[in-house]
């Protein structure tokens, strides 16, 4: 365990005051310093993983399985996800699903680093302030293209609308 020294506290006041102009007590400074102490091994645990997953990418380029007992939520469709349920690859990590749409071209390799680039279901009910209903008539229509994620028995799993393909959802019009 990282100590705090009392000239630590010191300095933390310091640049506290200095850049809020507002005291701190030693016991609040305490408080802050342990919390920043904290969190930066949190942070510095998590480079880690992440660099460790890195290297087995360029062993394993199409991507893996965790084989840990954490819980993780897909970048796509936000379910939570474990063990086997897990893909992780250049793209992030994503449920089994999702990454099938990936690798099906369903859903494009974008849409794991750009979240601003499409709007899911619910997001594109709030956005048109409309129900769920007025939304399938919509996609009925043709009004809204969305893509479609299917579970492997052929359920839907996920739908998500493309802004680009969607120029009802483009702010820009």
């Amino acid at each position: 365990m990282t100590e705090i020294t009392k000239k630590d506290i010191e300095e933390f006041k310091q640049i506290y005051k200095n850049k809020y102009n507002k005291e701190m007590t030693d016991e609040e400074a305490y408080d802050a310093a342990h919390r920043l102490v904290q969190l930066t091994k949190i942070l510095y645990e998590q480079m880690i993983i992440d660099n460790q997953r890195k290297q087995r990418l360029e062993k394993e380029p199409n991507g893996f399985h965790f084989d840990n007992d954490g819980v993780y939520t897909c970048c796509i469709c936000s379910t939570s996800i474990s063990n086997k349920e897990i893909w992780y690859d250049q793209n992030g990590i994503k449920c089994i699903p999702c990454q099938k749409a990936l690798d099906t071209k369903v859903i494009p390799k974008y849409i794991c680093t750009k979240p601003n680039s499409w709007l899911s279901g619910w997001k594109v009910q709030d956005k048109l302030g409309i129900h769920s209903a007025t939304m399938r008539k919509m996609i009925r229509e043709n009004k809204l293209k969305p893509r479609v994620i299917n579970r492997e028995d052929g359920t839907k799993h996920f739908e998500l609308f493309i802004i680009k393909e969607n120029e009802i959802l483009d702010d820009n019009n």
